[in-house]
């Protein structure tokens, strides 16, 4: 899986968010937040628009 961009994985918890599947959402933004913890380039503004669309 860690061949998804922070785009797809971005989308993938938009869609959850829009079905109401909070433990989709909640996977996706734990997964954007491990791989920002790990320094991957661009994640961390990631987790904070996730963060801001809450």
């Amino acid at each position: 899986m860690c061949e998804l961009s922070n785009e797809q994985v971005f989308s993938n918890w938009q869609e959850c968010n829009r079905e109401n599947r909070q433990q989709g959402a909640d996977y996706w933004h734990d997964f954007m937040s491990k791989r920002a913890k790990r320094g991957y380039k661009g994640a961390q503004a990631v987790v904070d628009k996730m963060d801001r669309l809450k």
